[in-house]
């Protein structure tokens, strides 16, 4: 389990860092209700839920980048958090989804040299 405790400084809670945090997937959405009830965390937090919120097509990495600033400026409160921990897992699942990994790759090149292999034997079969 993730502790908040190195987000809490004499001179406060940093929010930025636990927004980032949250951001990259360090907390878990139990932890960040758990670390929401704690006072010191509380104290600092800015507003009331997050009204900025746009639609699941709009999701993507410069959202969750720009969710992230937002905790320093504008908001910092159990509903943002929430809502930044679920935006922030939705398009790390989305990239996840759409990246090629050296295995498919691998694949490909086997399957074009196959091909290639095939043609090649034909032809020079064809000639004799």
């Amino acid at each position: 389990m993730a502790t908040i405790e190195k987000y809490i400084t004499n001179s406060g809670v940093e929010r930025s860092g636990i927004a980032v945090a949250v951001a990259q997937g360090a907390f878990s959405t139990e932890e960040i209700i758990v670390m929401c009830k704690d006072k010191r965390l509380k104290d600092a937090f800015l507003g009331e839920g997050y009204k900025n919120k746009l639609s699941k097509d709009k999701w993507n990495k410069d959202y969750v980048d720009e969710l992230t600033c937002a905790a320093v400026a504008e908001s910092f409160n159990r509903d943002y958090l929430l809502y930044l921990d679920e935006v922030s897992k939705y398009v790390r699942e989305k990239e996840k989804k759409g990246s090629i990994t050296w295995w498919q790759v691998a694949i490909g090149v086997a399957v074009v040299a196959i091909v290639i292999g095939v043609i090649v034997w034909k032809v020079y079969n064809s000639g004799q």
